[in-house]
């Protein structure tokens, strides 16, 4: 007589539990990583905000470039599923650089001496963002939209946190201008001491991971906006006329950073 087939889904259960027990227990898989990184940051325009009733208006305006900057970041990061991780990183980003010619304009003050000038500084952002970021493993849906290959699968991430934004370098040199070639004449005349400002930061990004046992490498790009830097609003001037320099009160120089990224992102689970 055939065994009823609940004695045999018994036996099937028994006997796989005493397979389990002589090939050892599963081990937990590894949830914690660290991970380092680096990349280039193309900055976007600085378009600072100045008071006209100290910075005298130009025909050239204050809009300009900042030279693009190398990246690097370090984190701790845990993985919650296959698909869905978190981590806490920081990330230093190197002085983006602004100079700005501007010719004479009328009427000269203090703060925007008579004639041809160059205005410089430099602006830096160094945060440290809370990040979550989801692969095509974790919903059917997502594997759908986003594609599935195997050890290579795409991800898509969101970032909050602090970033400290740092306007420094700040001074102004006499120019001349001919045929549209602007010569430095080395002659500073006013200058701002160095101020950080911190601002509420939030990034995007998008990218491919590959995994490899332990390890992940990622490619992406980011979006990355730093918030708002400012200037001190203590002008130093007369600094090339051959009298004291003197120490005035103006009103500073306000913006936004934000930045167009390329990165790439080495983790390792422990």
């Amino acid at each position: 007589m055939k065994p009823a087939p609940i004695y045999m889904a018994f036996a099937l259960f028994t006997s796989s539990i005493a397979c389990a027990g002589t090939m050892g227990s599963i081990p937990e898989p590894q949830r914690f990583y660290i991970e380092i990184g680096s990349g280039i940051s193309f900055a976007n325009q600085a378009n600072p905000s100045v008071d006209l009733a100290y910075w005298s208006a130009s025909t050239q305006g204050y809009n300009n470039s900042l030279k693009p900057k190398p990246l690097y970041t370090a984190g701790l990061g845990y993985t919650i599923n296959d698909g869905l991780n978190i981590d806490v990183n920081y990330t230093f980003r190197g002085l983006y650089a602004y100079s700005k010619f501007q010719s004479g304009v009328s009427p000269s003050s203090v703060q925007n001496p008579l004639g041809a000038r160059i205005r410089y500084m430099n602006l830096s952002s160094n945060a440290a963002l809370f990040n979550a970021s989801l692969d095509g493993g974790i919903y059917p849906a997502l594997v759908y939209a986003m594609g599935n290959h195997g050890s290579i699968q795409p991800f898509v991430g969101a970032g909050l946190g602090v970033s400290y934004n740092t306007f420094s370098n700040f001074h102004t040199i006499l120019a001349s201008s001919s045929d549209d070639i602007v010569v430095n004449t080395s002659i500073a005349t006013s200058a701002i001491p160095d101020q950080t400002k911190a601002s509420l930061a939030y990034q995007f990004n998008a990218g491919l991971e590959w995994k490899y046992e332990r390890f992940s490498f990622d490619v992406g790009y980011r979006y990355f906006n730093a918030g708002q830097y400012t200037s001190n609003n203590y002008l130093l001037t007369s600094m090339s006329t051959g009298t004291p320099v003197t120490t005035t009160v103006s009103s500073p120089w306000t913006g936004t950073l934000s930045a167009n990224e390329l990165f790439f992102t080495a983790k390792a689970a422990f």
